[in-house]
């Protein structure tokens, strides 16, 4: 089955996605020109209550290093945080960052993909980082990352569904004869939830 993800279509230079851990709202997105050996800052937001964000990146062409994590002056009487699949709402550890890397974006293209920045997409990075995991360059080496990431969770499309394709909404009903890739994330990211949260719950019963 294919798997279809919106555009980033709002004109050029922007770039549009989500941080989804479920959805992560007054999140800080930073990006960063992704340079071998040293970061520029390119610009930052914050996400919305739904963890959508949104980011003017202006005379730029190349890969883009995402890094989202608890802001340093959310919204007035607001705070960072996400809808954990197994516990509700949870503020967002203060430190705790997730980071995604999409290959390509040009500040010029009115087509740039979304991309989504999820523990999958963290992961992936850590695994591409991992010593002697590969002897690719850096963006080839997270292709390569995210495709055995995706392959590991049973994704037909496993680059297109952990960085571009928004996951399904674990709150929304589902007819359940049928499962995408959006949906097979939206089931890895709770079961992760849910294994983080009996782990807490053993390992500090005081405060799981």
């Amino acid at each position: 089955a294919e798997v279809s993800y919106r555009l980033s279509n709002r004109g050029a230079g922007v770039l549009r996605g989500w941080v989804m851990k479920g959805p992560a709202r007054h999140v800080e997105v930073e990006a960063y020109r992704f340079v071998p050996g040293g970061e520029a800052t390119l610009g930052r937001t914050l996400t919305d209550a739904d963890g959508a964000f949104e980011l003017a990146l202006a005379e730029y062409a190349g890969p883009v290093l995402l890094r989202a994590r608890a802001a340093a002056e959310p919204p007035d009487g607001a705070r960072s945080g996400y809808l954990d699949e197994a516990r509700g709402a949870v503020d967002w550890p203060v430190g705790r960052e997730l980071l995604a890397v999409l290959p390509e974006f040009d500040s010029a293209s009115e087509s740039n993909p979304a991309v989504v920045v999820t523990p999958f997409s963290d992961l992936a990075w850590a695994l591409a980082n991992a010593p002697g995991w590969s002897q690719e360059a850096p963006v080839a080496a997270y292709r390569a990352a995210l495709t055995a990431v995706g392959e590991h969770l049973g994704l037909e499309q496993p680059v297109e569904s952990l960085l571009h394709a928004r996951p399904a909404d674990f709150r929304s009903a589902s007819d359940g004869l049928t499962l995408d890739d959006p949906d097979r994330v939206m089931i890895a990211l709770a079961c992760f939830s849910e294994q983080a949260a009996g782990l807490g719950a053993a390992a500090f019963p005081e405060n799981p």
